[in-house]
């Protein structure tokens, strides 16, 4: 067994015996991450305590907010508010404010997102396709050049940062839906869904090995039924401030008590036509042409190139285009594939784009990928032993 189950199994363990009771091991069912709940009620929400009907209404809320994200498009601009709180460290409190604003180019989204802070200047973000439909982020802050991140971006949105789950989010509909598939495991059997005022509320927790989580989620669709308001509050309880609720059999916070740790988000988005202009033309930036040259031979799909073992070669880029194009918008990776990757090595990558270096370590073939942001071609390489 896991140790994230044996804790879980000692703490209801401890609890229940608090009360009287003993836990049977063969009646554990283990999980990787405990979630739960059991009531339900408002207007369209049935009011039940039956596990089935709430089981039925947070696959209805799910619903909801998965078509609400297909809805997305709709949303112009908003504003993200994120505070953390850890009382035993002033050092890990933060507010954040993030402003984010939508637009359109040739190739789809734009979004434009930087923080809200008392500096006169702050770095700004831009996120956005390029010509072969993969995701980049450019940097533009004041004082340095412009620069594209290497990040593979999944999709185009503000970028949460849940710093609980150390994991990134792009837009406010994909934290919700990923807490609402934990709330739908429901291991703690105290999920709760409320509709009140249009506004959807959705409760619950689960233990961790440190720690037992309670989640409160709050959100209102607007004109399009896109998340217009979102509010989600974590909070870290640890297992001196939980206890049993023996008539409910569920883990629950004791009246009182102070959260070791605590994250919440506050999203408001507005709909209405997507106005931003992306002042990045990536057409002009970044290259849409150049070819591979090696001793004034250009090496194509077709090309072995041969390499004496422990002697290097230099790669350059060659006839570049647009003639536009801007180093410090694009970048140069170069990726090896072969039985032994490490048996050609890139020492090297040389500034502006211009090229790379190649050096022969194992005799073997490879194949060699060099990428930009819209472009990637590939040739062979054959290392061969030293001819002297």
């Amino acid at each position: 067994m896991k140790k994230y189950n044996l804790m879980t199994f000692f703490v209801l363990s401890t609890l229940l015996s608090a009360c009287g009771q003993s836990l049977d091991s063969s009646s554990f069912t283990p999980t990787n991450e405990s979630i739960s709940g059991n009531t339900s009620s408002n207007s369209n929400f049935e009011n039940s305590s039956l596990e089935g009907q709430i089981e039925k209404d947070i696959n209805k809320v799910i619903e909801i907010c998965s078509k609400a994200k297909t809805q997305s498009s709709h949303i112009s601009s908003g504003e993200i508010t994120e505070q953390f709180n850890c009382p035993d460290s002033d050092l890990l409190t933060y507010l954040n404010t993030t402003i984010y604003e939508y637009g359109e180019d040739k190739y789809g989204d734009v979004v434009h997102f930087y923080q809200k802070t008392q500096q006169e200047k702050v770095p700004h973000y831009y996120l956005m396709k390029s010509a072969n439909g993969s995701i980049i982020e450019i940097e533009n802050s004041e004082g340095f050049q412009d620069r594209i991140s290497l990040t593979n971006y999944p999709e185009i949105g503000p970028i949460i940062y849940n710093r609980q789950y150390e994991k990134e989010y792009y837009g406010p509909e994909n934290f919700l839906l990923s807490l609402l598939k934990k709330a739908q495991r429901n291991s703690n059997k105290d999920l709760e869904i409320h509709l009140q005022d249009s506004t959807y509320k959705i409760s619950f927790g689960y233990l961790l090995p440190e720690w037992f989580r309670k989640i409160n989620i709050s959100f209102s669709l607007g004109q399009f039924n896109e998340i217009s308001y979102l509010k989600i509050a974590i909070n870290d309880y640890s297992y001196s401030f939980i206890q049993l609720d023996e008539k409910k059999q569920i883990i629950m916070v004791k009246d009182g008590a102070l959260a070791s740790e605590s994250y919440e988000v506050v999203v408001n988005q507005k709909n209405g036509k997507r106005k931003f202009n992306n002042p990045y033309n990536l057409d002009e930036l970044a290259l849409t042409s150049y070819d591979i040259v090696n001793n004034d031979l250009i090496l194509t799909s077709d090309s072995t190139l041969i390499i004496e073992q422990k002697k290097s070669t230099a790669i350059f880029l060659k006839n570049p285009l647009p003639t536009t194009a801007n180093p410090k918008f694009d970048y140069l990776k170069v990726e090896i594939f072969g039985k032994n990757c490490d048996g050609l090595v890139n020492k090297n990558i040389y500034e502006n784009l211009a090229g790379f270096d190649l050096r022969g370590i194992e005799i073997g073939t490879y194949a060699v990928t060099v990428k930009t942001i819209n472009i990637a071609k590939t040739f062979r390489v054959q290392v061969i032993p030293p001819l002297s």
